[in-house]
């Protein structure tokens, strides 16, 4: 932490608003641990709080000409650590549901699938979708899961739609690429693909 909490963070803080880097690399080395040690025990995973930490501070430059109305950052900062676990947790819900769904779907289409070789899929799904760079990946999974529209997922994000689009792209690319690579007895992988991407 800070040697003189109250003074050195006031200071810190009004210089980061005024775009200083430096403020903003001193803010981030001393909360980065606070956050990312609240995010583990929010999520009780790793990968998660470090992408919950990366957000958090990616929000906090981006918000930064606001900070002057701030008067209790740390309550602040873990808020929005809340609430981008918050989020994070109930996209993880929905992409479930999702699967669940296509599960029960290709299912009614076959009859041959068994439960092992789908929940091989599943976990091969979710680690190319976790594997995507963390913006990418949640481009596409507002786009895709929350079924924002892209002004919307730019205007959350502070990037331009054209980034969006991009990360869309990309993203997408990606995934038809390494789930194309899955074969198992009897799942089309186009079936997956039509429905996800």
């Amino acid at each position: 932490m800070l040697s003189n909490p109250q003074y050195d963070q006031a200071e810190l803080l009004l210089k980061l608003s005024e775009g200083d880097e430096n403020a903003f690399r001193t803010l981030f080395h001393a909360w980065s641990p606070r956050i990312n040690a609240f995010a583990l025990k929010l999520t009780g995973s790793s990968v998660l709080a470090e992408e919950i930490v990366q957000e958090a501070f990616t929000k906090l430059w981006q918000q930064r000409a606001e900070l002057v109305r701030i008067s209790n950052f740390e309550a602040w900062l873990v808020t929005v650590a809340r609430n981008t676990g918050s989020d994070m947790l109930r996209r993880m819900a929905h992409e479930r549901i999702i699967l669940h769904e296509l599960q029960s779907g290709s299912s009614q289409q076959s009859g041959e699938e068994n439960d092992e070789e789908w929940k091989q899929y599943h976990a091969k799904l979710y680690q190319a979708v976790a594997e995507l760079p963390p913006q990418q990946r949640k481009v596409w999974e507002m786009s895709r899961f929350d079924r924002k529209k892209q002004q919307e997922i730019a205007e959350e994000m502070g990037i331009s739609i054209h980034t969006v689009k991009e990360y869309i792209k990309k993203a997408t690319a990606t995934l038809k690429k390494n789930l194309l690579k899955i074969v198992f007895w009897g799942i089309p992988s186009f079936f997956i693909l039509i429905r996800l991407l």
